[in-house]
């Protein structure tokens, strides 16, 4: 079963892709269909065309939207959990706020024109 699940990784592109299923591959301990060997094949099969969705996008616009989405995670992250009793959050400018939602937007665009390729694999 895992030789089958690598010799599939190996149409997968991006190293991080790759390392991230063989690590499941090494955390998988059983012989179920369901539970074990469906979800490692959907998540090649997945990754795979992830990868092709991704080849299809503006590199600029992809970029920027990684970068927007990494930014608004810290800033969440460092508020989450966290009391703010008599302590002002700080929020970004209007500004600000706008050139994130743009790169944002732009970015779901650009991945949502490259889905419709998936209908062509």
């Amino acid at each position: 079963m895992d030789n089958i699940i690598i010799r599939l990784s190996k149409k997968m592109n991006k190293d991080k892709n790759t390392k991230e299923l063989l690590e499941k591959v090494k955390r998988n301990s059983s012989f179920d269909y369901d539970s074990n060997f469906k979800p490692l094949v959907a998540h090649v099969i997945g990754m795979v065309n992830f990868e092709k969705v991704e080849s299809r996008c503006d590199l600029g616009k992809l970029a920027k939207f990684e970068a927007t989405l990494s930014i608004l995670k810290k800033e969440r992250n460092k508020l989450a959990h966290t009391d703010l009793k008599n302590i002002s959050t700080p929020i970004p400018s209007p500004s600000i706020a706008l050139a994130y939602f743009s790169d944002i937007y732009e970015g779901l665009i650009e991945m949502e024109k490259s889905f419709r390729y998936l209908k062509h694999i």
